[in-house]
């Protein structure tokens, strides 16, 4: 399932009552270019405001240099339904309707502590390349490792008034190319064709919500797919309804959209999420004695890594893996304990950990090192492994590591099963001594 996240999600706490995002821009809008005849105490909506402006003045970039400074502004200011929405996990990949990027901090919010790991992708109609040079949606590997994306198919504020739609011209025109240039966006609807597709709150006038869901589903293989509809104009527009029924299987939330989400989110929290490797691993390793492997590395090696992880697994040894991040709500000192209670910690060092000072995986070598100025050299539980050529004299590791015998990456992997076999082995013989 793929959400398509519209503008009713994006209740922003700016206020109280929080207005949506899209009233309190216009709102602003409206007071900062001095527009006449708007009503400042009734909710007004963006595209109306910035229509009214650019029928005086057709060339000014005013409304778009300025929504990208009020954007810039709400910085951390993330709606509710949003970080329910990424709380569930199951969902990797987004399309948005809007400018912002308050999903995106969302999903870094929940997933990844803060650290901007969810890949940003928008559509830029200016964006005038040769196909080999255009930047891909989804990098190689993407499938696989379900690293969560945000696509922002109209587009992403910024100081460039042709990067991003405002006004209804500007929607038409995005929507126009999305058809015609398939060549930047062909890969998106490859994937969207394997996917159902939730709409939440888009909240568009009748004629682009038909230009808008016939674009997505402008593939045979998109045509047939259940998807579901959420959407409070519906109830106000019958014909609506009558064309989506063509294309979906249409579920009307008459709650609104943020009141969908949020039991959405009640619903997938009370069945539970699927047990991912590294769930299953926290219980195990919190509620038992036998230690187990840690492996502890930069997001961006996940792929070179779950093979060391696989060949690992193959000698039956209990593996923490952060396989599709670490599940919403998980706390530090849970990571703590697990660096603290594991027989092997195994540190992937490479180009990107080398200049990368800010991830979770820092936290965890520190505390491995920490741990180890407590044990004795015969009792070494840190075994790094280098990707890539790093020196590992040089690398960009805590001072404990590099006192340690290093795995490095022409060796053969079956040393490092063996090594770290061993050490489970010894570790668990010394607790089962402890324990008679």
């Amino acid at each position: 399932m793929v959400p398509v996240v519209g503008r009713e999600l994006l209740e922003v706490p700016v206020a109280d009552p929080p207005p949506l995002l899209d009233h309190y821009l216009a709102r602003k809008l409206a007071e900062d270019l001095k527009l006449e005849g708007v009503d400042l105490d009734a909710p007004q909506e963006l595209q109306r405001v910035v229509f009214k402006y650019l029928q005086a003045k057709p060339n000014d970039s005013k409304p778009y240099t300025r929504t990208t400074e009020l954007l810039g502004g709400l910085s951390g200011q993330v709606p509710q339904a949003l970080l329910d929405l990424a709380s569930i996990t199951d969902l990797d990949l987004f399309i948005s309707t809007t400018v912002d990027d308050l999903l995106l901090q969302a999903i870094n919010q929940v997933r990844h502590n803060g650290s901007p790991n969810t890949l940003d992708r928008a559509f830029v109609p200016r964006q005038q390349l040769p196909r080999d040079q255009l930047d891909p949606i989804f990098p190689p590997g993407w499938q696989e490792q379900r690293t969560p994306l945000v696509y922002r198919i109209f587009g992403k504020a910024s100081w460039i008034r042709g990067d991003f739609a405002l006004s209804e011209a500007d929607h038409l025109e995005f929507m126009h190319l999305l058809l015609t240039e398939p060549r930047r966006t062909e890969t998106l609807f490859q994937v969207l064709k394997e996917r159902s597709l939730l709409f939440i709150g888009c909240g568009f006038p009748d004629w682009l919500s038909r230009f808008f869901i016939r674009a997505l589903k402008s593939t045979d293989g998109l045509r047939g797919r259940r998807s579901a509809v959420v959407d409070q104009r519906l109830g106000r527009e019958p014909d609506l309804v009558v064309f989506l029924r063509h294309f979906d299987t249409m579920l009307e939330w008459h709650g609104g959209a943020r009141k969908f989400v949020s039991e959405l989110h009640s619903r997938w929290s009370a069945s539970g999420p699927p047990i991912a490797p590294s769930d299953g691993w926290i219980r195990d390793a919190l509620d038992r004695q036998d230690e187990a492997v840690f492996v502890s590395f930069a997001s961006e090696d996940r792929a070179r890594v779950r093979s060391y992880v696989k060949a690992l697994r193959a000698e039956r040894l209990n593996v923490f893996f952060d396989e599709d991040s670490l599940p919403p709500g998980t706390h530090l000192d849970v990571l703590d304990q697990l660096v603290d209670r594991c027989a092997v910690f195994l540190p992937f060092v490479s180009d990107w950990t080398e200049k990368d000072d800010d991830s979770p995986f820092r936290r965890e070598w520190n505390r491995a090192a920490e741990r180890a100025e407590d044990h004795s050299a015969r009792q070494a539980f840190i075994m790094p492994v280098m990707l890539d050529q790093t020196e590992h004299k040089s690398a960009n590791v805590p001072a404990r590591f590099r006192n340690i015998s290093w795995h490095v990456k022409d060796q053969p992997m079956e040393r490092l099963v063996q090594a770290v076999r061993d050490l489970v082995r010894e570790r668990q013989a010394r607790n089962a001594r402890y324990t008679t």
